[in-house]
């Protein structure tokens, strides 16, 4: 099955093999892909003129098909957790608070973080093993 989709800004109708076919405005209609391409290629017949001779847009024949597998797929994303003073990206949240624990710690202005950091740093040091991914160095 694929999509057949109407680009135009007007709703397209048409008989075809019997049936009436209408897509809406900007919308689509799903079809068996032979049928589709078979639809695409047809005539639909007289076109409609306006007053001075030219074909009315609401009869323009602005069709595609569109594969409904065609949806690209979204490789979900790694975290990342980047120093905002250096840019260093690390693999862990603990390794990134050691980065600014050791690196940053006498620019903090507000002391109760700074005691958190202190606790969570002491604290994570023991259980993270992870690597700065800047420069594959043991963060501890």
């Amino acid at each position: 099955m694929v999509k057949v989709v109407n680009d135009n800004m007007h709703p397209y109708t048409e008989k075809y093999k019997g049936q009436t076919i209408h897509i809406p405005a900007r919308g689509s209609i799903t079809m068996d892909l032979n049928e589709a391409s078979h639809f695409l290629g047809t005539n639909p017949g007289v076109a409609q003129m306006d007053a001075g001779g030219q074909q009315k847009p609401e009869t323009f024949k602005m069709l595609r098909i569109e594969r409904m597998d065609a949806v690209p797929r979204v490789e979900p994303e790694t975290k990342k957790f980047v120093c905002a003073a250096d840019g260093k990206e690390f693999q862990t949240q603990a390794a990134l608070e050691a980065h600014i624990a050791e690196n940053y710690m006498d620019r903090m202005v507000d002391e109760d973080a700074k005691k958190k950091l202190k606790a969570r740093t002491k604290k994570g040091l023991k259980d993270d093993t992870s690597t700065n991914s800047d420069s594959g160095e043991a963060q501890v």
